[in-house]
């Protein structure tokens, strides 16, 4: 079953079952070869701006929200998230990387909105 089956049929949807078809697609995508630790979490606590996800370079860990969410949105978050994933993996991310507007953010925005 693809995606697209899969949300036209929402009784059949579950996250896992979209993960199990996004991941090797987002991961070729990207050009990464393999995929990141991800985590899926109730709500995220630890930070200072509210959030539904967020990259942990300490560990290479996904951590995303799914409380109260549509598989989409939250396949939409790991998948910014695994932009970010991607640029740590090639050196390119600083301390300041995760500023709104900065072009680590408007890359792994405009990736996810693929």
């Amino acid at each position: 079953m693809n995606l697209f089956e899969m949300f036209s049929e929402p009784k059949e949807t579950t996250l896992i079952a979209a993960m199990r078809d996004f991941l090797p697609l987002a991961t070729d995508h990207l050009g990464l070869d393999h995929f990141p630790k991800i985590k899926f979490v109730k709500h995220l606590d630890d930070s200072h701006v509210p959030t539904f996800g967020q990259f942990s370079s300490d560990g290479n860990v996904i951590h995303a929200n799914i409380e109260n969410r549509h598989p989409i949105d939250i396949l939409r978050t790991v998948a910014h998230e695994m932009v970010h994933y991607a640029q740590n993996q090639k050196d390119k991310l600083s301390a300041d990387s995760g500023r709104t507007g900065s072009p680590f953010e408007d890359e792994a925005n405009a990736e996810a909105g693929v």
